[in-house]
């Protein structure tokens, strides 16, 4: 619908995650297709909890650790599918969606472009702890909008680069 977001839910919900996502890998596998892992924990995702606990564990986790604990949680994610035979269904895996507008760049400059290179040394070690986890599954971070002006903040170790243009549709 127009101008309508996924998550505009009108009442509590409660569901069996890792049931939904074994479906959902099942399905990807029926229908021939891949699914990109992300994550928004430091975006919005504790927005949806009731409770606050969510949240306070991941701002709880010092800033310069945040992205190798996405990491960590990414690699385990993996294991996860592959032991129910679904890993060979994940296209690549993104530590973190649009990393430097969220509380992942927490601690760094408050300008958006100086964040990409601030945030470098953070994403280089999570890259280097998911590939030594997961070293045949493709890892990257997501850029929101497309840093021109700051390409070298970019790690090296990325196996694909991911931005989001932004060019605005329905939603904007």
């Amino acid at each position: 619908g127009q101008r309508v977001r996924w998550y505009d839910v009108r009442q509590p919900t409660v569901i069996d995650a890792r049931a939904h996502l074994i479906a959902l890998f099942v399905a990807t596998r029926r229908h021939d297709c891949y699914v990109i892992i992300s994550s928004w924990e430091y975006q919005q995702s504790s927005s949806f909890a009731a409770e606050p606990d969510w949240c306070q564990a991941l701002m709880g986790i010092d800033p310069d650790r945040r992205a190798e604990a996405q990491a960590a949680a990414l690699a385990e994610l993996i294991d996860f599918l592959a032991e129910h035979d679904l890993d060979d269904r994940v296209a690549f895996t993104e530590i973190h969606n649009e990393v430097q507008v969220g509380h992942l760049a927490d601690g760094l400059s408050s300008e958006p472009e100086e964040r990409v290179v601030a945030l470098r040394p953070r994403l280089e070690r999570a890259l280097e702890l998911f590939h030594r986890q997961q070293p045949d599954q493709p890892v990257t971070v997501n850029y929101a909008r497309v840093p021109v002006g700051v390409m070298r903040g970019i790690p090296d170790t990325v196996d694909i680069l991911v931005t989001h243009p932004y060019v605005y549709g329905v939603l904007g």
